[in-house]
């Protein structure tokens, strides 16, 4: 809703710790530990109520305890032109000073990449899905709320534009190679936010498509550099990492 949009600073401190165990080829258990304190200053206010934008001009601590598995057969994680990347993450956000913004977090990743013709055509396709999950009385605040619009989550639309307690997107790239270390691509990106899981629908996509080249080596993206159209216009996106 466009008369419901905020602007905030974001001033957070973060403290992490990671342990990771490699049972088998491919396989990773993740598990991490982060002590996160911030503070969010309205610049813009559109929002008629707090219950809008939760934990705004508040400072917030949480103690943040994270597990992830992930399967990952990509030739490299920076850059890959085959494989796929499989994880599945779980956290829970306690608020250290048992402010009523506690809350459980699970995420959901697949990504594919389909070579072609010996690698100089690749298709890739990326699915995520995040779902928040409150106690009585608590709720997941705004600056810390999934969301969607970025340069790599559903490009095509400003930071942040769309958030809610729960997220899904969607996206197909066709890339193609016309030197060693540059790549092409065609994308489409199709994303939705929702309050409640159950409201997630097939009309309710925001949709985002465009083109963009990479700049690359053998194992990493130096630079990419996108054109990208959404229903409230072009944006340009600049990155130094894969969109997926």
């Amino acid at each position: 809703d466009a008369r419901q949009r905020e602007r905030f600073d974001f001033a957070p401190v973060e403290l992490t710790g990671n342990l990771t165990i490699e049972p088998r080829r491919y396989v990773s258990l993740i598990g991490s530990y982060s002590f996160l304190d911030f503070k969010t200053t309205r610049r813009v206010t559109r929002f008629p109520a707090e219950a809008d934008a939760p934990g705004l001009d508040r400072d917030l601590t949480y103690h943040v305890t994270r597990a992830t598995v992930l399967y990952d057969w990509r030739t490299a994680p920076g850059y890959s032109t085959r494989g796929g990347f499989y994880r599945a993450t779980f956290e829970r956000n306690r608020e250290a000073y048992d402010r009523p913004y506690s809350f459980n977090l699970q995420e959901y990743e697949v990504v594919q990449l389909l070579p072609l013709v010996r690698e100089q055509f690749v298709l890739a396709g990326r699915a995520l899905m995040t779902l928040t999950g409150t106690g009585d009385g608590h709720a997941v605040p705004l600056a810390l709320s999934p969301y969607l619009g970025s340069g790599s989550a559903l490009r095509g639309y400003a930071n942040r534009r769309f958030t809610d307690r729960h997220r899904m997107l969607l996206s197909g790239e066709y890339r193609w190679r016309p030197s060693r270390y540059l790549d092409m691509a065609l994308f489409i990106d199709a994303g939705q936010v929702a309050a409640d899981r159950n409201d997630f629908g097939l009309g309710r996509f925001d949709t985002a498509w465009g083109i963009g080249a990479r700049f690359h080596g053998p194992t990493f993206n130096a630079l990419r550099v996108e054109i990208a159209r959404g229903r409230e216009g072009v944006r340009l996106v600049f990155a130094g990492s894969q969109p997926f």
